[in-house]
């Protein structure tokens, strides 16, 4: 997403706190808010905004040459009402100045945005408590903040107004709908916490957004499989089911949310202190170095302080990560509240029906299960006793086995790198033994010549290097430049460094992982792009860093492209000629979506949701198993991979991604499902048509479509 035009009055610049405040209920204390003071003078209050990624995409694919795609307006909350005009929406931004009624004002900014002839509603929660501020004394003043619009803003609306007792379907900023009478202002501020909100706040000198922030990412647009999560389809805009039918079951896996680099980098840097040493830099590559070492410091100090997560630092997830999983799981529950009631209205009855959750194993996957499972817990508390985690497996390795823990399954959601040491399968009746060989077929594939041609290919071709030293000339001299090209120069991933929190009280001490990493032109760029494409999932983190500075869009975009090509080979659709087991190694995950709807189809309702997490190598697989539109095409092996040739995209599989199955049945026992992709209503492979409802629906008929994969019960 792009970064934010900072616009502040009196050059006032916006800063970011994180707090951490507790998960209660948004409770009323039965006093109102018409004793809030309210200001000696005009208070006027400048916000600026942009719109999420994918609300930018749904108006831009209309608008065309028309810059402006919507307006904003400012509505009091506490009476409903308008309190500024509306603000034309230009290239996806807005600036939008009103007066505050009180010192302690909640405003919702309401978002209009055009496609076609639709007109789409996002709505941001601001409560904004300038109590402190040099304007209670009587002085008129502006003061500047800047924020993001869209899904991910609108979803907390909706659950803070369901929250606070509004009729369903009202949410604030409608027109007429208002805060009740008897909820304060501390209310609502802790309750747009609650759900993954922010609230604005007078610093020293400054606003200051709050909470769990909604923050602008850094201005990258080509972060392939790193691209934070941005849900598709807007909550209110999903399919009614058909006449009779009603939910019975949901089930997701998803990818686990933002995190920083999979283990500490050090590479950039030590080649940006020999171009230092060397006196080799550039003015542009004298400010590279400030960067990498700030991003190499909050990689080191990742998590500090964070409750509710497995560990601290590399390979662990951002604030941004945490906020993804959070997020996702508060709109399973919006998207389905009343099914939800009726499964935690189960836990009293003889037969309670559980939601069970199950990862990988991996810190990053387990931790965005939690924060996904504690939101529907913070939406229904009554769900609680009913969130439990699988069995544990306690028979492999084969020959020592050794209990995992509950909840962990790796067959299931780590099939792309089993190993004898944790996974060893020798049984071939066990239900495992097959995903077990296929895991280590797969990990043999990876190594094979055909596919090992194919991609150095592409990843060592003239324009790969020479797209690289269009970075570097921007960084570094030629001479230095030319010292990497010819091997005098190579660098690795070493060192160890220390770190101390800006609080002093923790620090953290690295060693990297060794190795000779920078061997060439290509090998330098696509360690810079690795900073490049982290940057905006460590956003919260890095106070939004704008790594783009150093790769130019052209450059980034074939960057983008190498790195696509990695992912398209190994993981996904591949050499038309080849194995499929780059993706049919996921028939496990497939089978155990069948699975569980057998078991619904047969009248077993133990199971009332089944929530996995998991990771881009199984992701995309999957995707590709199921015949999605946006994973499904292979290559043949005479032809390369292309942005021109295949609509195939990384950014399609981005941290947070997810397939959600929402199982719906009626009085006849008739079952229907309905898939979502990244929230999207998302068709079936082109081969299950027949297994439609009706003509265009996006629920099918769970016997025709288990025929259509050739699914057998077991």
């Amino acid at each position: 997403m792009e970064g934010m035009k900072k616009r502040w009055t009196y050059s006032i610049r916006a800063v970011l706190a994180m707090a951490l405040f507790a998960l209660t209920a948004c409770a009323g204390s039965g006093v109102s808010n018409s004793g809030t003071s309210t200001q000696s003078g005009p208070l006027k209050v400048a916000i600026n905004g942009t719109l999420e990624n994918g609300v930018a995409k749904i108006a831009s694919k209309t608008v065309g040459s028309v810059s402006s795609s919507g307006t904003v307006t400012a509505v009091d909350a506490m009476t409903g009402s308008a309190i500024s005009t509306a603000a034309d929406i230009v290239n996806g931004q807005f600036g939008l100045t009103f007066n505050l009624p009180t010192m302690q004002s909640v405003v919702v900014l309401m978002a209009k945005v055009n496609s076609g002839n639709t007109v789409y509603t996002y709505r941001y929660l601001a409560p904004i408590d300038l109590g402190n501020s040099p304007a209670q004394n009587g002085l008129s003043l502006q003061y500047g903040v800047s924020i993001v619009v869209g899904l991910n803003s609108d979803s907390i609306v909706q659950s803070v107004s369901a929250d606070l007792g509004l009729p369903s379907g009202s949410f604030l900023g409608d027109a007429g709908i208002k805060v009740p009478a008897n909820k304060t202002f501390a209310d609502i501020k802790t309750c747009a916490v609650k759900f993954g909100g922010s609230f604005i706040a007078y610093g020293s000198s400054q606003l200051i957004l709050t909470g769990t922030v909604q923050t602008p990412v850094a201005k990258a647009t080509y972060t392939t499989t790193a691209t934070p999560y941005q849900p598709q389809q807007n909550l209110t805009t999903y399919s009614q089911a058909p006449a009779g039918f009603s939910p019975v079951y949901a089930e997701t896996v998803m990818r686990h949310g933002s995190r920083t680099f999979s283990s500490f980098d050090a590479s950039p840097w030590t080649m940006w202190q020999q171009a230092a040493a060397d006196g080799a830099l550039t003015p542009l590559g004298a400010q590279l170095g400030a960067d990498v070492w700030k991003m190499m410091k909050a990689t080191a100090l990742l998590d500090y302080g964070v409750a509710g997560v497995s560990a601290t630092g590399a390979g662990n997830l951002t604030q941004l990560g945490i906020n993804e999983a959070q997020q996702i799981g508060t709109r399973l529950y919006q998207r389905l509240p009343a099914y939800f009631a009726q499964v935690a209205a189960s836990k009293t009855s003889a037969t309670p029906r559980q939601i069970l959750y199950v990862s990988s194993g991996v810190n990053r996957a387990t931790d965005t299960g939690g924060f996904f499972t504690k939101a529907l817990m913070a939406n229904y508390s009554s769900l609680k006793p009913l969130i439990v985690p699988t069995a544990a497996l306690t028979a492999y390795p084969a020959g020592k086995p050794a209990a995992q823990a509950a909840g962990i399954n790796r067959f299931l959601l780590y099939f792309h790198k089993l190993a004898a040491s944790t996974d060893l399968v020798t049984d071939p009746a066990d239900p495992y033994y097959t995903t077990y060989t296929n895991s280590l077929l797969y990990q043999a594939y990876l190594k094979s010549a055909n596919l090992v041609a194919k991609q150095n290919g592409i990843l060592t071709s003239p324009a790969a290097k020479a797209n690289a030293l269009a970075v570097l000339q921007r960084l570094f001299t030629q001479d230095f430049i030319n010292k990497i090209d010819n091997g005098t120069y190579t660098f690795g991933n070493t060192g160890t460094y220390t770190f101390t929190s800006n609080d002093g009280k923790y620090t953290a001490t690295v060693t990297a992982g060794g190795g000779t990493t920078i061997k060439s032109l290509i090998d330098a760029a696509n360690e810079l792009y690795s900073f490049y494409v982290i940057a905006p999932e460590m956003a919260i983190e890095l106070d939004n860093l704008d790594f783009t500075q150093y790769i130019p869009d052209a450059q980034a975009s074939y960057l983008a492209y190498l790195d696509d090509v990695g992912s398209y080979y190994q993981k996904g659709p591949g050499i038309t000629e080849d194995s499929p087991i780059t993706f049919t190694m996921s028939q496990i995950l497939l089978n155990d979506f069948f699975n569980e709807v057998d078991a619904i189809a047969k009248g077993n309702l133990s199971h009332g949701a089944v929530l996995r997490f998991t990771h881009a190598e199984e992701i995309i697989p999957f995707a590709t198993m199921l015949g999605l539109q946006v994973a499904a095409t292979s290559t043949p092996n005479a032809t390369n991979y292309t942005y021109d040739n295949n609509t195939w995209r990384g950014s399609n599989f981005g941290s947070g991604a997810n397939v959600q199955w929402d199982v719906y049945n009626n009085a006849s026992g008739t079952l229907l499902v309905r898939m979502l992709y990244n929230e999207q209503e998302t068709d079936f492979k082109p081969g299950c048509d027949s297994a439609r409802y009706a003509s265009g629906s996006h629920f099918y008929n769970y016997n025709a479509l288990k025929a259509c994969y050739n699914h057998v019960a077991n």
